[in-house]
């Protein structure tokens, strides 16, 4: 063997050496703390897509550690991990899909102009705006009832809006009789109806302490129940376990949204859990209030889980009144006639309680 040939493979050696060092695991430590310090930046400052930079994050340095540590393995050992870098990537693809797409699908702003322009002709129909942090949020009252009063302080469906609601009832003796003696708010959520801010977990939350606030501080307003359809419930149930309310009626309510996100497909467990942004759990809630829940959910209701509705019920210190119906569908219940009389007999209760 000739000298040439010895030195020609000490040097390829020497510089796969050099190659290798270029690849340590050392050299992640900077990496991972530039990408530590980015998600702490989203975390303090645009919080709603801190998940999305935290699948990034794990999934990038697994990916690279994965590479690293099986830098010099053999060929079939290398085409496996790029195998599993490629499933990794397309999963964190998928996931940072679900939790930017997902939510977009929770709410349907709305306005109804005609019902607005018909409302304003009702002499019982008030228009409200409330000014806060996150800009005026708008809705309607009806005067129901006389003097200092209750109010029914209502949390709509996630495509409902004031006008529309608050025409219906207004035009409808038989709902109106449901609630003689109270006067009914609905205020319509950040960017539905005239409303203005934004629209996610923690804007709902101070959405919905505002409103309660608002009426609260009026004189004329002697109790407050917090009424809650569909999606509302979630705020109806944060209101009641935040502030002094005299009851609390909930149609087709939900445990959390981890039971909406796993009733569309059944795979948000453990670390999925995650990917669940908009989570409103009203099953924590529900263990500071303290008073006697009516709680409407329908065996029939082909948005609303029944078990999740069942779920809630129990999470309760104080039994609510818990009614069960077979065949309603999910926008059925304001027209049931069973759903009216039970409300009017409870809010009877609220207003004989001393």
């Amino acid at each position: 063997m000739s000298n040439g040939t010895i030195i020609g493979r000490q040097a390829n050696t020497h510089s796969n050496r050099e190659g290798d060092s270029m690849f340590r695991p050392i050299f992640l430590i900077p990496l991972v703390i530039a990408l530590a310090a980015l998600a702490a930046l989203f975390y303090f400052f645009a919080k709603q897509y801190f998940t999305v930079v935290l699948i990034g994050t794990v999934v990038m340095v697994v990916i690279l550690l994965i590479n690293v540590l099986t830098g010099n393995a053999g060929k079939i050992v290398r085409t496996v991990v790029r195998v599993i870098s490629v499933i990794l990537a397309l999963v964190a693809i998928m996931s940072i899909g679900i939790v930017m797409y997902a939510p977009s699908q929770i709410f349907y702003p709305n306005f109804d102009e005609q019902a607005y322009r018909e409302l304003s002709g009702e002499s019982d129909a008030v228009a409200v705006s409330i000014p806060t942090e996150q800009g005026a949020l708008s809705g309607w009252l009806l005067n129901n009832a006389e003097g200092q009063s209750p109010l029914i302080l209502y949390f709509g469906g996630n495509g409902e809006n004031s006008a529309t609601r608050m025409l219906k009832l207004c035009r409808s003796e038989e709902a109106r009789g449901v609630f003689e003696g109270f006067n009914f708010a609905f205020i319509d959520y950040p960017t539905y109806g005239q409303s203005e801010g934004e629209l996610n977990e923690e804007a709902l939350f101070r959405y919905a302490l505002d409103v309660y606030d608002h009426f609260s501080a009026d004189p004329g307003v002697t109790d407050i129940v917090p009424m809650g359809y569909s999606m509302g419930t979630g705020p109806a149930n944060y209101v009641a376990s935040k502030r002094d309310v005299a009851g609390l009626i909930l149609m087709a309510p939900y445990a959390d949204f981890y039971d909406m996100y796993n009733s569309s497909i059944n795979i948000f467990h453990g670390p999925m859990r995650l990917l669940v942004t908009f989570k409103m759990e009203s099953i924590r809630f529900a263990e500071d209030i303290r008073v006697i829940p009516l709680v409407f959910a329908s065996e029939a209701d082909e948005m609303i889980p029944f078990v999740s509705s069942e779920r809630l019920v129990r999470a309760y210190p104080e039994a609510p009144v818990w009614v069960s119906l077979k065949d309603a569908r999910h926008n059925d219940f304001w027209g049931r006639e069973e759903v009216l009389t039970q409300i009017g007999e409870y809010l009877d209760d609220v207003v004989a309680e001393p």
